[in-house]
């Protein structure tokens, strides 16, 4: 599984993470659209096509309640112009609202609007006999029982009717209301079903980038903890193919070319330490040859000879020695070079993860979207319950007026009997309204209770994208701890540099010495007729050799001593 993950791209991880989640969050964005958008659908048709029928039959219902009422009065009182005047202003309102009512039914051919257009027509036939008993009223001819009856059977058949349309348009909001309901719990369904299915796929993704990511990592600091103790022999796997295995094969090939350099300096140092104590000796000869100077001439000449071989030599030493050191100089800044662009490779990786933040941030904006959504539909159904209100206002008016016609029957004695029951009618009417009214609050509240889940599904998912952005927020947080660790290598691969550059300086003062030395000697097997004044020369100069000598030799063990930190690997 381990090597697995070690081949995996973390691009290609994360990229799906985006992707699932995208999807996810489409997903979940067009099926509550859809859903809420139904529902709002079903609302609007219950509006237009159940509760503003019912309320426009309600007024009709109670105007011509109110038309019956005066009609009975002019009957039992006499003909009388103000009652008259009223009940034609009560006609003309209720054919106004009468109108309005059929314009507002969309399906001419429905039941209810077929007992609906029976009933007007009933009610023309009810408006005609009473004109004639009201012309009979005004010439003071008697009405007759046969003649009231009929007047009352057509008043009964339009309130049976109207009642009829009152319980149809019931029947059809409960109807909408059931599908609504059906429509939310199968939407309900989805959106968990999706929900569900994406954040398991995007919590597996995340599982297996955070174990890439712990495993790599402790892996980088345990290479980098064992490399800055100085132990560079320390096995790096290079097997892996994801940016964490290029970081290792790069992090490999810089410790093997480091240590390649580090054992050329080694073996450079113990020999630039034979030649120093090689010159030494020579030195220590050349003392001899000066004491003996006045004894064999011949002998300083042979012995100047040798030492020029001798001096040639630790030139030939120190221009092999120079060469290192410039593979050294080359080696290092290769390392820096190195190092600088795995530091760009960290850096591009966490604008990749900013880039992940800001596409979840644009979800989650989406979210928001469809929160407002539900917010609209909650202002809609506090105008279908400001409209309930009215109906209830109406109702209880209505049924404070039958109370005012049962007390006038009840004044009126035997003869507001009539009356009296036509009261009750009214107060059964508006009870049955009432009722009505308070079935439609009933299903509003179930309503604003479904809204509320949706909210609360809503803001679930807003609060599982701010979980994911704090994820990413801690894997940027993990690179800028490796890039600090960087950061820190680069200045000491730097000084390794420095001293290497002291080193070949000091080198070059070396090589001019020996060539000081060399000429003089040369000079001496030229004019051996001046090898006295010649032997105080070439006794300073041994001196000055054997000063530099001694500073080699201290410089190359201190050199080692450094050196002698790392450990290396074997062959």
């Amino acid at each position: 599984m381990k090597k697995v993950l070690g081949n995996i791209s973390l691009n290609y991880l994360i990229g799906t993470i985006v992707f699932l989640g995208l999807i996810s969050m489409m997903l979940i964005g067009f099926t509550g659209y859809t859903g809420i958008n139904n529902i709002n659908q079903r609302v609007n048709s219950m509006y237009h096509d159940a509760i503003i029928p019912s309320q426009q039959a309600s007024d009709i219902n109670h105007k011509f309640m109110n038309i019956r009422v005066e009609s009975l009065r002019m009957l039992e009182m006499g003909y009388n112009p103000s009652i008259a005047n009223n009940i034609n202003r009560l006609d003309r309102e209720l054919r106004e609202q009468i109108s309005e009512y059929l314009e507002a039914i969309d399906d001419e051919t429905d039941r209810s609007s077929t007992i609906f257009a029976n009933s007007m027509q009933l009610y023309d036939q009810y408006m005609e006999i009473w004109q004639e008993l009201q012309e009979k009223l005004m010439a003071g001819e008697e009405i007759i029982t046969s003649e009231q009856f009929t007047l009352d059977t057509r008043g009964n058949s339009i309130l049976n009717n109207l009642n009829y349309i009152l319980v149809h348009n019931k029947e059809q909001a409960e109807l909408l209301n059931e599908e609504s309901a059906a429509i939310y719990d199968e939407n309900n369904k989805s959106l968990i079903r999706i929900f569900i299915i994406g954040a398991a796929l995007l919590l597996l993704f995340s599982l297996i980038i955070i174990k890439t990511f712990r495993s790599s990592i402790q892996e980088m600091l345990e290479v980098y903890e064992q490399i800055a103790t100085g132990d560079l022999s320390v096995s790096i796997d290079t097997t892996g193919k994801n940016e964490f295995g290029m970081m290792k094969k790069t992090l490999a090939q810089t410790v093997e070319n480091f240590s390649k350099m580090l054992k050329n300096i080694k073996e450079n140092s113990h020999q630039n330490s034979d030649s120093a104590h090689t010159l030494s000796a020579i030195c220590q000869q050349m003392t001899a040859a000066a004491q003996e100077v006045a004894e064999a001439v011949q002998e300083v000449a042979k012995g100047s000879n040798d030492q020029t071989q001798e001096l040639e030599m630790v030139k030939d030493i120190l221009n092999d020695f120079s060469e290192a050191l410039e593979k050294v100089v080359y080696n290092v800044g290769a390392i820096h070079t190195s190092t600088k662009q795995t530091d760009a490779m960290i850096l591009q990786g966490n604008e990749k993860l900013r880039h992940l933040v800001n596409s979840t941030e644009n979800i989650s904006t989406s979210f928001h979207q469809v929160s407002s959504n539900v917010t609209s539909l909650n202002e809609k159904i506090s105008k279908i319950s400001d409209i309930t209100e009215l109906i209830n206002s109406v109702s209880e008016q209505t049924n404070l007026l039958a109370l005012n016609a049962a007390i006038e029957a009840a004044r009126a004695g035997e003869a507001g009997k009539g009356f009296a029951v036509v009261a009750d009618e009214i107060r059964k009417l508006a009870d049955q309204s009432q009722r009505s009214s308070q079935n439609i609050n009933e299903l509003l509240m179930d309503i604003t209770t479904d809204r509320e889940k949706i909210t609360y599904v809503t803001a679930d998912g807003i609060q599982n994208l701010q979980t994911q952005e704090r994820v990413v927020e801690e894997t940027i947080n993990s690179f800028k701890e490796i890039l600090h660790n960087i950061e820190g290598i680069l200045p000491k691969i730097e000084n390794v540099s420095g001293d290497i550059q002291d080193v070949n300086q000091n080198k070059n003062h070396v090589i001019s010495n020996v060539e000081a030395v060399l000429k003089i000697s040369e000079e001496n097997a030229a004019v051996a007729q001046h090898i006295a004044s010649s032997s105080e020369e070439m006794s300073a100069s041994v001196e000055e050799v054997a000063s530099t000598a001694q500073t080699l030799s201290t410089m190359t063990v201190s050199m080692q001593e450094e050196m002698g930190q790392f450990v290396l690997s074997e062959g």
